[in-house]
């Protein structure tokens, strides 16, 4: 145990003894200038960590982020143990360079492994973005110019009509479903008893409106000229539909079909419900504002005594729905039962 001690201080005791005789120590016994000059000339860490640098920054392409680090690392440590062995002020100065150098080469490394950490996953993104764009592509935003005879778009997607025959006269009708309603994509054309074709209240449709905008009834007609399993709508069935498509200041907007209405009146048509401006027959025998009124009978009825030319007359109005031409709002009004306006079925 003793010779250990005494084997243990005579190292430590050595190796005191040889840091005094270093030929690079000035105050050495051993000290050589030409030594300290060529140490200087070749101990430039400029090259060193340039190249450790590069070494450094190839070496992130082949390993990882954590690779790269501790490559740099220990890179540093090696030059500020090279330099250890330098005299007391050209240490300091090193271990200070190195120290510098060892700050440029970890925040040099660390950019390295972010940009390269960063490349190879946008490599991978790359494929991502293309199965999105190809994505994308197959399944293309829709608008109403879109349409055909057999399919329509409705929220961006494009949907086949559906279809209705009316057992009566043969005629078949569009039909769409929008929110949990399914709904005649265009106005009853049904030649039901008084109903007439606007601009002809003969009865016949000698300027053919019918075949655009279907017949005008009055509402007691308009109650029973649904074909079966359909039924003229009620004013809360009306209410739904407008609930469903964002609300009644947007709805004459979104339900208006593409084309049709004048000034520049069209809608977006966003569900294929492609209301057009039918028009209407008023109660003094005159026709008016096709083209840029759509007006629809719903069930509702009030009645009552009403002032009306100097003097108190019994009235019955009916519930009705229009859109115009100038408004993106849907407008709830009511008219009197013998004029005669559009009728849109909706199914039982």
């Amino acid at each position: 145990m003793v010779l250990s001690l005494m084997f243990i201080a005579f190292l430590l005791l050595g190796c005191t003894q040889v840091e005094r005789d270093n030929p690079y120590d000035p105050d050495g016994i051993n000290y050589n200038p030409d030594l300290v000059k060529k140490s200087s000339s070749s101990a430039e860490p400029t090259p060193s960590s340039s190249s450790s640098e590069t070494l450094s920054s190839s070496s992130v392409t082949a390993s990882s982020s954590s690779a790269v680090l501790s490559s740099s690392s220990s890179v540093v440590v090696s030059s500020s143990s090279a330099e250890s062995s330098s005299s007391s002020a050209l240490s300091s100065s090193s271990s200070f360079a190195v120290s510098s150098s060892s700050v440029e080469l970890s925040s040099s490394s660390s950019v390295v492994v972010s940009s390269s950490s960063v490349e190879p996953f946008s490599s991978s993104a790359l494929p991502s973005s293309s199965s999105v764009a190809a994505s994308s592509s197959s399944v293309e935003t829709c608008t109403a110019n879109n349409n055909t005879s057999t399919h329509y778009c409705s929220e961006g997607t494009m949907k086949e009509y559906g279809s209705l025959s009316d057992s009566r006269d043969g005629q078949i009708y569009k039909t769409v479903i929008i929110g949990k309603q399914t709904w005649m994509a265009e106005n009853l054309n049904y030649a039901a008893s008084s109903s007439i074709c606007y601009g002809d209240n003969t009865g016949s449709d000698s300027r053919g409106y019918c075949d655009t905008y279907g017949r005008l009834y009055d509402r007691p007609t308009a109650l029973n000229a649904c074909p079966s399993n359909w039924h003229l709508p009620g004013e809360r069935e009306w209410e739904v539909l407008i609930e469903a498509v964002g609300g009644s200041e947007v709805a004459g907007k979104k339900l208006k079909a593409a084309s049709g209405w004048k000034d520049n009146g069209n809608g977006t048509d966003d569900y294929g419900f492609s209301a057009l401006p039918g028009g209407c027959y008023g109660e003094d025998g005159s026709f008016g504002d096709v083209g840029d009124t759509g007006y629809w009978w719903n069930t509702r009825t009030m009645s009552g005594n009403y002032y009306y030319n100097g003097s108190y007359s019994y009235f019955v109005f009916s519930g009705l729905c229009h859109m115009r031409s100038e408004t993106d709002t849907f407008i709830y009004n009511i008219s009197l039962i013998n004029s005669l306006r559009s009728v849109r079925c909706i199914k039982d």
